[in-house]
């Protein structure tokens, strides 16, 4: 049996949601040196394998090397280039360094 929330628990998860709703940018809008955590629902079903095959994990952490033109990160040790493109069509969600 689940216990059943307060209307005070709702609006708690319901704040932290928006929160991070509201903190969602693209991968190209995050700044040279930024990290960001991927939001796996912003890579589109046909590509989801191969940006897998290059480390782009469900909320897989990335750092941005280089977002003039096109889009240099690194991934899990790995840098890794997107054109602007792609990079502006991937979802994350900014962590402080």
């Amino acid at each position: 049996m689940r216990p059943e929330r307060s209307s005070q628990q709702e609006l708690t998860v319901e704040s932290v949601a928006h929160n991070i709703a509201s903190n969602v940018r693209s991968l190209f809008d995050l700044r040279k040196g930024e990290r960001g955590r991927l939001v796996a629902d912003s890579v589109p079903e046909a590509q989801r394998p191969l940006f897998e095959a290059m480390g782009m994990c469900h909320d897989c952490e990335l750092r941005v090397c280089h977002n003039t033109g096109s889009c240099v990160f690194e991934v899990a040790g790995q840098r890794v280039g997107l054109s602007k493109e792609v990079a502006t069509a991937i979802r994350v969600l900014p962590v402080q360094s």
